[in-house]
C-alpha cells in the first residue's frame, strides 16, 4: 500500500467527521502504529480518537457508523478503530475514560444485525482509552484540530499502569493462541516500566532484544518477523513464548502491584 493511499484514507476520515459533526468536532488524533511509524498494511489497523464538545445525537452516531463502514474497502484488512470522547473528559483525564461511540472491525456483525441498537449500546467507559491517550500525548499525530497539548493532558501513571494491566492480565492463558500480541505487548509494558518510554510493538520488541536473556533472542527475532509480515506465525516456538510471557508477567506484577 502506498503512502498516498493511506493519506487519502485519513483525508476521507476527516471529511466524514467534519461533514457529520460540524462545529461540534474539535479534533481527530492518530495513535497506534500509524502514529509511531510502525504501520504494516497486513497486520495493522488505523487507530484514531475523535474529540467533541457535546454529546452526539442518535442520528449523528448512525450516520458516522454508516460512513466509516463505507470506508472499509479502502482500509487495511484489520480495519479502523475509532472512539469518540468528550473534551470535558480529557482535562483532567478521567479513568476509565468515558466514550460516546466506538467503531472497529470486531463489531461489524453487530452493526449489520441492528445499527440502531449498536449505537445505543456502544457507549460507556473503557480502560484501554487511557493507554491510547498516553500514546497520543507522547507520539500522537494531529489530523485536524488544535495541538494535542491544548485538548489533552498526560494520564496519571497509576491510571496508565492499571489500563495496561487490564489489557495484559490474561496473557499467560492467551499466549499459545496469540503469541505475537502477547510477546510484543509485554515488551512494550517492560519498556515503560524500566525506561518510562512509550514504544510501538515493533520498537519494544527491538528494545527487548538488546536487553533480554540470549535464550529469548530467536523467539523475539521470529516474533518481530511475523509481526512485520516477513514470516508465518508457525515459526514461533509457542512453548518458549509461554515461558517468556510467564517470566515477564512475574516481573511486571512485582513492579506494578
Amino acid at each position: 500500500m502506498r503512502k498516498n493511499d493511506i493519506q487519502e484514507l485519513l483525508n476521507e476520515i476527516c471529511i466524514i467527521f467534519q461533514n457529520e459533526l460540524g462545529e461540534n468536532l474539535l479534533g481527530i488524533y492518530l495513535h497506534g502504529s500509524l502514529a509511531t511509524g510502525s504501520f504494516i498494511w497486513e497486520n495493522s489497523d488505523v487507530d484514531f480518537l475523535v474529540v467533541v464538545e457535546h454529546s452526539l445525537t442518535q442520528i449523528e452516531k448512525i450516520r458516522i457508523i454508516q460512513s466509516l463502514y463505507t470506508l472499509l474497502p479502502q482500509a487495511p484488512p484489520k480495519g479502523l478503530e475509532m472512539s469518540i470522547v468528550l473534551k470535558s473528559c480529557l482535562k483532567p483525564c478521567d479513568y476509565p475514560v468515558p466514550y460516546e461511540l466506538h467503531f472497529s472491525n470486531m463489531h461489524i456483525q453487530a452493526i449489520h444485525d441492528n445499527i440502531e441498537k449498536y449505537c445505543d449500546n456502544m457507549q460507556g467507559r473503557d480502560e484501554d482509552l487511557t493507554a491510547h491517550i498516553m500514546v497520543i500525548w507522547h507520539r500522537g499525530i494531529n489530523l485536524c484540530g488544535p495541538d494535542i497539548q491544548q485538548l489533552f493532558e498526560e494520564p496519571r501513571r497509576e491510571d496508565y499502569l492499571d489500563s495496561i494491566w487490564f489489557d495484559i492480565q490474561d496473557y499467560e492463558n492467551k499466549v499459545l493462541e496469540r503469541p505475537v500480541d502477547a510477546v510484543l505487548n509485554l515488551c512494550r509494558t517492560l519498556a515503560y516500566l524500566d525506561e518510562n518510554i512509550i514504544l510501538s510493538k515493533r520498537e519494544s520488541g527491538e528494545w527487548v532484544l538488546t536487553v533480554c536473556h540470549p535464550m529469548y533472542q530467536t523467539l523475539l527475532e521470529d516474533t518481530l518477523a511475523v509481526y512485520k509480515g516477513e514470516r508465518l506465525e508457525a515459526v514461533i516456538d509457542r512453548q518458549l513464548a509461554k515461558r517468556f510471557v510467564e517470566e515477564q508477567m512475574r516481573q511486571i506484577r512485582e513492579k506494578i502491584r
